[in-house]
């Protein structure tokens, strides 16, 4: 609307003492506007939520175009939505990658034993996979446990 007085170059006062019912109007469809682009913005965030393999909210807020802070504060049930499955995806990928390394060391240690040699850390390191957790801690305890069963 300011926009449009600015152009007619008529102040606000006069513009709504002269023409009423069209700046009603204006305003009106202004209005009708934001909620139906909002309701545009809320269908392409909720069909990149389903869409999603668990992406943070970031990447979807990126692909949507929006802000973080607009999400959060517009569509906080959506957002909550999000930043749930993004959790339960990133724990599933970490307990994957843990039991995927645990299977690893377990063939590493049992190669290297058959071999007749230690099974340190830097050497089960070496001998990995790029798919699996390189944490040197728990690189160790599945060592420690792979050592332990192969004594039993």
């Amino acid at each position: 609307m300011a926009d449009l007085m600015r152009r007619l170059h008529y102040y606000e006062g006069s513009t709504k003492r002269l023409f009423p019912v069209l700046v009603t109007a204006v305003a009106e469809a202004r209005r009708a506007w934001q909620v139906k682009e909002l309701e545009k913005t809320r269908d392409k965030l909720e069909k990149l939520a389903a869409e999603s393999q668990g992406d943070s909210v970031p990447n979807i807020c990126k692909a949507a175009g929006v802000g973080i802070a607009f999400l959060m504060h517009r569509f906080p049930e959506l957002y909550r939505r999000i930043i749930s499955k993004y959790i339960h995806q990133r724990d599933t990928t970490r307990l994957l990658r843990r039991k995927n390394l645990r299977e690893e060391v377990d063939r590493i240690v049992a190669e290297l034993s058959r071999k007749s040699i230690t099974p340190s850390v830097g050497r089960v390191i070496d001998l990995l996979s790029n798919q699996v957790n390189r944490d040197w801690k728990l690189i160790r305890q599945a060592i420690n446990d792979a050592t332990r069963k192969m004594a039993t």
